[in-house]
């Protein structure tokens, strides 16, 4: 085992100051190309942070972009000629709805496009150069409960908004989580907290993480949901008493353990990774990985956090290498970046300073040109 630092270089812009990385010889000679690149969110607490690409293959960070202003990037994607970075901006603090955008940025910190998207949140994917998808709070009064902060999956088509779907047209409100009293959103019952969103292309399907309902639902681009995958303590008789499934049935899939689910991806073989953070104090978080048998989640793998006795309440990401057959996990505020092989040894972890948490984490091939 190797620790090493990263070396410091500064201009205005991009900063190289990242913390340490642990690296292990890995026997295996598999290419990583197709997934060779890691892009991964920062934040300073809920306050600024950076952007930062990090090298599977060198073992070493490529490139950073600081945001320097208080609204935070929570997520961000390579677009899909390999150019730019599109991330989002939302205020976390005091949930000013008005300061959320979706940015297009050149690698050296040129803004290209930044468009307004009230209310936007968490997370944000590129289905078509200019076609962007994203979440958004959906706030209700609704008669029994008052105020709800629901959700919304929303398009962004060349700029103009086009809502897919909202959480109201699934579920009728309720607690089904303990988020619904202790959740962050003010004024508000904090119901469904959506926090990814991924769009797959083979299937033409989003799968989106919902920690609120301790689920993950399947989307198509039609604003229908495809599938619900339920976690612990969830039951299906919510979404079969629901105002879509009285008209057009889907597929419900439970036998999820996950709790308080966030960043989860789905791989080329239809199986689901996720975060699972933990409700109650009693609930340790894990990355997980599972595969549909019988209609009914089954846990295969489970990935214990890097830190004994730690937490990781929040935020976070879990991606199946494809090409390694490895697993790539953020663990979100605990700020600790890994990947595991399939013996569950650490190939190689960062960590990061104090007050620094980490976001959500996406892999790509080649840099941009210029890097």
């Amino acid at each position: 085992m190797i620790l090493f630092f990263f070396s410091c270089q500064s201009n205005p812009i991009i900063e190289d100051t990242y913390s340490s990385v642990i690296q292990e010889d890995s026997e295996s000679d598999t290419s990583i190309d197709a997934q060779r690149y890691v892009l991964t969110s920062l934040l300073y607490l809920n306050k600024r942070g950076r952007l930062f690409i990090f090298d599977r293959e060198n073992q070493q960070q490529q490139w950073a972009l600081e945001n320097n202003s208080d609204p935070v990037w929570q997520d961000a994607r390579l677009t899909l000629d390999g150019q730019f970075i599109i991330h989002n901006e939302c205020d976390v603090v005091n949930h000013d709805l008005s300061k959320a955008y979706l940015v297009r940025v050149a690698p050296d910190g040129t803004e290209q496009q930044r468009i307004s998207a009230p209310g936007t949140h968490h997370s944000v994917d590129i289905i078509e150069e200019d076609l962007l998808v994203s979440l958004e709070y959906d706030v209700r009064n609704i008669e029994t409960y008052g105020k709800v902060a629901g959700d919304q999956i929303v398009l962004y088509r060349n700029g103009n908004r086009e809502a897919l779907l909202s959480s109201f047209d699934v579920l009728v409100p309720s607690p089904v989580t303990d988020m619904w009293e202790h959740g962050f959103f003010p004024d508000a019952h904090d119901w469904t907290h959506a926090n990814a969103v991924r769009w797959y292309p083979d299937t033409e399907q989003l799968l989106v993480t919902i920690p609120g309902l301790n689920a993950l639902w399947s989307i198509d681009l039609d604003g229908r949901v495809k599938t619900v995958y339920l976690g612990r303590f969830t039951s299906r008789n919510i979404y079969e008493q629901g105002p879509m499934y009285q008209d057009s049935p889907y597929d419900i899939i439970d036998g999820g353990t996950f709790d308080m689910p966030h960043g989860a991806t789905m791989d080329s073989q239809g199986r689901l990774w996720v975060m699972s953070n933990g409700l109650g104090n009693e609930a340790e978080s894990t990355a997980q990985g599972y595969e549909i048998i019988d209609g009914q989640l089954q846990l295969f793998r489970e990935i214990q956090i890097p830190i004994e006795g730690a937490r990781s309440p929040g935020l976070g990401s879990v991606e199946y290498l494809e090409e390694t057959n490895t697993v790539l996990v953020n663990w979100g505020i605990l700020g600790v970046l890994e990947e595991v092989d399939e013996n569950d040894q650490r190939l190689w972890q960062i960590e990061t300073d104090l007050g620094e948490v980490l976001g959500m984490s996406t892999t790509f091939a080649n840099l941009p040109q210029g890097l």
